[in-house]
């Protein structure tokens, strides 16, 4: 089956089931079709206040889904881009992050 249920994956940012976290990463990267393309760049968004073996276990997963080249980028920093924020610009911005329960 290629059904992937994405709860318990991660626990506060950390990959608490590895081998299910490639089989959803991989899932997604063929949705994209990743296969028709040579290579594969992919952005991972993560929190910030996760370790660099977290770090390392999520670069990890996402190479071996098939990504040639992973970069990750942390949640706040995500946030910003994708409001249109203007990152590059000496000015402030505040982005808060809404959870509901």
């Amino acid at each position: 089956s290629s059904d992937v249920c994405s709860s318990d994956l991660l626990r506060k940012g950390a990959i608490t089931d590895f081998d299910t976290t490639q089989r959803m990463i991989r899932l997604i990267l063929q949705q994209v079709g990743v296969g028709r393309f040579g290579k594969t760049r992919v952005v991972v968004c993560v929190p910030s206040v996760i370790t660099p073996v977290e770090r390392r276990a999520v670069t990890d997963a996402a190479r071996r889904a098939g990504a040639s080249d992973v970069r990750l980028i942390d949640q706040p920093m995500a946030a910003a881009i994708g409001s249109g924020l203007p990152i590059h610009e000496p000015i402030g911005n505040m982005v808060i992050a809404c959870r509901q329960p």
